[in-house]
């Protein structure tokens, strides 16, 4: 090859890759931050989710999605307590807390949704749609435990069934005979108990979560 068209091989060379320098310099970077998913690197989601105080969400990209209760939102911060609701509130940047509470809300609504608090399922998917939600009070989740017996008209009956609408249900058997039943579950359970007339509320007990 001749110095001639050495030079002109060169010179082509160089034009390509200030053509290909130029390409980059003017492509715009993908905007906003991205999240790892199934496919790598994504947009986040729960971009038309609202963000409420006092609102409840699940959390969470697995298939165990945990509760949570917004304490407080700010245009970049959200804070939230974890079920049970103890200790300090966490906080999370505004668009992973967006992006979490989606996923996870979507998850447990899919899994759990059929047999919800209709109050509750009704929040979850206005916010989840940029609506409204209502606003939880954290103690109403506090963990108890009650004790059921049947109202005399009852005794005798096999109410295990009616009982574990309310939760868990383990069984003591008494001295005539009589089940009382243990129910591990939810302080805003128990008002619902004492209106029910199967049922008298002997006992309710706070409890650790499980």
């Amino acid at each position: 090859m001749s110095l001639v068209q050495r030079l002109v091989a060169r010179k082509k060379q160089a034009d390509s890759v200030q053509k290909l320098v130029d390409r980059f310099k003017g492509a715009k970077a993908p905007m906003g931050p991205m999240v790892i998913g199934p496919k790598g690197l994504q947009q986040p989601g729960g971009t038309g989710l609202t963000l409420q105080e006092g609102a409840a969400y699940w959390m969470g990209a697995s298939t165990s999605p945990k509760m949570v209760i917004v304490t407080d939102v700010t245009d970049d911060r959200v804070k939230f307590k974890t079920y049970p609701f103890t200790g300090s509130p966490q906080v999370l940047e505004r668009w992973i807390a967006a992006d979490l509470f989606a996923k996870g809300t979507e998850t447990y609504l899919r899994m759990y949704g059929s047999h919800m608090d209709p109050g509750l399922k009704h929040s979850l998917e206005s916010l989840l749609r940029g609506g409204k939600g209502r606003k939880e009070d954290m103690d109403d989740y506090r963990p108890v435990t009650m004790t059921l017996a049947p109202v005399d008209d009852q005794k005798g009956e096999d109410l295990w069934y009616a009982a574990e609408e309310y939760g868990g249900v383990g069984g003591q058997q008494q001295g005539d005979g009589t089940m009382h039943y243990v129910v591990d579950t939810e302080k805003r359970n128990v008002e619902r108990a004492k209106n029910d007339r199967r049922f008298k509320v002997l006992e309710v007990k706070n409890r650790s979560a499980d």
